[in-house]
């Protein structure tokens, strides 16, 4: 059984996840650039606009190309996900607990 990707939620999250990624990557790189060339302010705000659009954009066509998840696939990232959620609910309630000692 085939799903459609514009109508199932984990494949919307996944290209949202690889269209924000994008934009993740793209205001890294304007970060470098603004290190190496020594730009700080309005110039820098400016770059990062530029490189976070490129960024999203390039990271958008990526979206668009990715195949359906199969469903082992589909399976693994349900689980994976769900263990990493785990995972910080677990040391998030552990450090709320510590911070009212």
């Amino acid at each position: 059984m085939t799903r459609d990707p514009r109508s199932d939620w984990l494949e919307m999250v996944r290209r949202a996840a690889t269209t924000f990624g994008g934009v993740w990557v793209g205001l890294w790189a304007a970060r470098i650039v603004g290190w190496i060339a020594n730009v700080d302010g309005a110039v820098l705000v400016v770059v990062a606009v530029a490189f976070g659009f490129i960024g999203g954009l390039l990271g958008w066509a990526e979206a668009r190309k990715r195949r359906p998840m199969a469903s082992q696939e589909r399976r693994d990232a349900v689980l994976g996900w769900g263990i990493v959620g785990l995972l910080v609910g677990v040391l998030a309630i552990i450090a709320l607990a510590g911070t009212w000692d």
